[in-house]
């Protein structure tokens, strides 16, 4: 050989071979700040023995996961179920066309039928408004809105053509006025 005896080459074999299973001995039985200490002085490849991978499993607690590829790192926090968003009571908006017919139905009741009168044009209905007493044949205008479309022995009909209604009005207040939807 060229220089080293063969006793030395044989010691630093030993001393190579012990330091290897030392090693060997101290990852398999190391605690886990070991392991971490290890990776972050970038000592190479380690192995650790007794890993458990649980993919899918159900009955495990749900913990915090640490990143295993960075020392220190903190265990992720638990998700965080946000509250559902507490809606609040939908109100409709008023119909437009129900505020029309309500409007125009107390114009309507204002009116109250006085008489009925023959002639020779036809029938003329003479009722009281607005301390007045006004009369109209078929087809007037009785209030803005409704016109006088049948005028018969013991009452008369107004209809309002845009709002779709027909109101029936009774001579002398016998029975009020009684208000009918055409659709």
């Amino acid at each position: 050989m060229s220089g080293i005896s063969r006793t030395r080459l044989l010691l630093y074999g030993l001393a190579v071979i012990l330091l290897l299973a030392a090693n060997a001995y101290r990852l398999t039985t190391a605690p886990e700040a070991d392991i971490a200490e290890a990776v972050m002085r970038d000592t190479g490849q380690i192995r650790v023995p007794a890993l458990h991978v649980a993919v899918g499993r159900k009955d495990l607690p749900n913990v915090g996961v640490r990143d295993v590829f960075r020392a220190g790192a903190a265990p992720t926090p638990e998700p965080v179920a946000a509250p559902a968003p507490v809606s609040a009571p939908k109100v409709a908006p008023p119909d437009p066309l129900e505020i029309a017919r309500e409007q125009a139905t107390k114009k309507l009741d204002a009116v109250r039928l006085i008489g009925i009168v023959a002639s020779g044009d036809g029938a003329l209905a003479v009722y009281e408004r607005d301390g007045g007493t006004p009369s109209r044949f078929v087809g007037d205008e009785i209030v803005s809105g409704f016109k006088l479309d049948r005028i018969s022995q013991g009452e008369i009909r107004a209809r309002h053509e845009r709002l779709g209604l027909v109101a029936t009005l009774s001579l002398g207040g016998v029975r009020p006025m009684q208000m009918t939807r055409v659709e």
